[in-house]
């Protein structure tokens, strides 16, 4: 993650603008880092609604933002921790979670203020895809479960990923991955349902296909 120059003060400035209560009401100022164009996809349409809560001045009132490029208000942090048991996906998504039910508001800028890569970047299609190992993978089914059955995340939302960052695995590994990724998947929705949390090692995981 990369700010660019003068993304701080350009957030507060904006913020600076904004109506007392929700300057005061804000926990959360995030740093945009990527143009969110309107899907044709219709699951995508869907998720992408349940995420962006509507406009306040220069900022969208966000559900989840990422944890890099963010400004987080200190009497937030008195009453909200990072969870490390969630390790090592969604840890931020849970983080907003709770930052919503106790009143605050999540807000990123509508500008352009960083540069940030998720996971490794492939070709597919002629296009640039981020792409995640069978570890990540796991994680990732198994955090996005757990904050599903707790309510903290929309099923759109939870769908939209699960198949994102499936594909972008069979697109990197091919067909041949396709059982691989399944067993992968299931042991990720099985753990997230158990409650199963913290680093986990399993032997199959290890074992990334090439």
């Amino acid at each position: 993650s990369l700010l660019s120059t003068g993304a701080v003060e350009a957030m507060f400035a904006s913020l600076q603008r904004l109506d007392e209560t929700t300057c005061r009401r804000c926990g959360i100022l995030a740093a945009a880092w990527e143009v969110r164009s309107p899907s044709t996809r219709w699951l995508a349409r869907r998720a992408a609604v349940a995420l962006d809560l509507g406009g306040i001045g220069d900022f969208q009132e966000r559900l989840f933002v990422i944890s890099s490029g963010n400004l987080v208000r200190r009497e937030l942090l008195e009453e909200v921790s990072y969870r490390d048991d969630l390790f090592i996906d969604l840890v931020d998504s849970a983080f907003c979670a709770e930052t919503h039910k106790r009143g605050w508001l999540v807000m990123e800028s509508n500008a352009l203020l960083m540069e940030h890569r998720v996971g490794m970047g492939i070709e597919y299609r002629g296009k640039e895809r981020s792409y995640e190992t069978a570890q990540r993978l796991y994680y990732i089914a198994r955090n996005s479960t757990y904050l599903l059955l707790r309510g903290d995340l929309p099923p759109s939302v939870y769908l939209a990923w699960l198949i994102w960052w499936s594909r972008s695995y069979l697109a990197k590994h091919g067909a041949k991955s396709a059982l691989y990724c399944a067993l992968v998947l299931f042991v990720g929705l099985l753990v997230g349902t158990l409650r199963r949390l913290g680093k986990r090692e399993y032997a199959f995981l290890a074992r990334e296909l090439k």
